[in-house]
């Protein structure tokens, strides 16, 4: 009879486009983990880049599986990967980012603790990108326990998406929305707070988070559409409360900013009048006094509205 080898304490899987240049530091991290029992699935998503020559320095190491798909998107790549998994505890990290190597041993230590978490996050740091080099993601968004979907929803907490996840919780909620082509990681939490999952956090940077432009948290106007739609699912399933007001209140403000994001799209496509008129209905930064008078400036002299505006979506 065929003996199969035991199921890793983890598997991480690794989802895979546009990140030839960096996937190799993704890979070293995890080779670099203090925690040696576990299998890493690469999902490459139909790239157009080289990801396999990229990851071929690791494939002779049996921990490590790569699998190429058609592009289908981060959550049908990341649903992929789970699908495959053998550990019934679930690692993410992005083909574009880093694991300090004491992630696993870290999550592992805080998801088999006495409480049983469903999950558990962690803090990172930015690099890759002058301006916030070193920047704690905790410094911007809040970390607490407990962290509770009325907490999530008026951010007095926030999840770092590259978490530790139980399968069981994973599969109680259908795994990421296939739909979705941004957004699938807030959607995701949503949902699964929503099911009374109880989240765990580990105090540390443990997770280097790249910020580079052409990511798709750099694309303002289209993953505020997904926001509003992953709201607008959560909405459907509150009662009257609490929870669904505060969700009310975050679809509002997707709402907004998506509609000034559109405007500056529109500005920045060549159409000044219709993006300006669009940034002014949105309501956004209408409280700020400099946004008035840049806004006014640009109806005045269009000519100076693109760079206005290119200077703005600066990375």
């Amino acid at each position: 009879m065929m003996k199969y080898p035991p199921a890793p304490r983890a598997s991480i899987i690794v989802p895979a486009y546009n990140v030839a240049p960096y996937i190799g530091e993704a890979l070293g991290s995890v080779a670099a983990q203090t925690i040696v029992d576990f299998e890493a699935i690469i999902i490459d998503d139909g790239s157009p880049d080289d990801i396999g020559a990229a990851c071929a320095p690791w494939l002779n190491d049996p921990r490590f599986r790569l699998i190429r798909t058609q592009n289908c998107g981060l959550a049908a790549a990341r649903n992929r990967g789970i699908s495959e998994a053998r550990s019934s505890l679930i690692a993410l990290l992005d083909g574009d980012d880093r694991y300090q190597p004491e992630y696993l041993s870290k999550m592992l230590e805080r998801i088999n603790a006495d409480d049983q978490p469903d999950f558990v996050t962690c803090d990172a740091v930015s690099f890759g990108n002058v301006a916030h080099d070193g920047e704690i993601f905790s410094s911007r968004y809040p970390q607490d326990e407990p962290i509770t979907l009325a907490r999530f929803l008026s951010r007095e907490v926030n999840i770092f998406g590259l978490s530790m996840v139980r399968k069981s919780a994973i599969d109680s909620i259908g795994g990421y929305d296939e739909e979705l082509r941004s957004a699938e990681d807030l959607d995701f939490w949503l949902r699964l707070l929503l099911t009374g999952a109880k989240g765990g956090l580990v105090r540390q940077s443990l997770v280097d988070y790249r910020r580079r432009a052409g990511s798709l948290s750099h694309n303002t106007a289209p993953l505020m559409r997904d926001t509003v739609t992953a709201f607008a699912k959560l909405i459907a399933h509150l009662p009257a409360g609490n929870e669904r007001a505060l969700a009310e209140n975050r679809l509002a403000e997707a709402q907004s900013l998506g509609e000034f994001e559109g405007g500056v799209d529109r500005v920045l496509d060549g159409d000044v009048p219709g993006g300006i008129f669009l940034m002014r209905k949105s309501g956004l930064k209408s409280d700020k006094a400099q946004w008035r008078a840049a806004l006014w400036l640009m109806s005045l002299i269009p000519v100076l509205a693109r760079p206005l505006l290119l200077y703005y979506r600066r990375p």
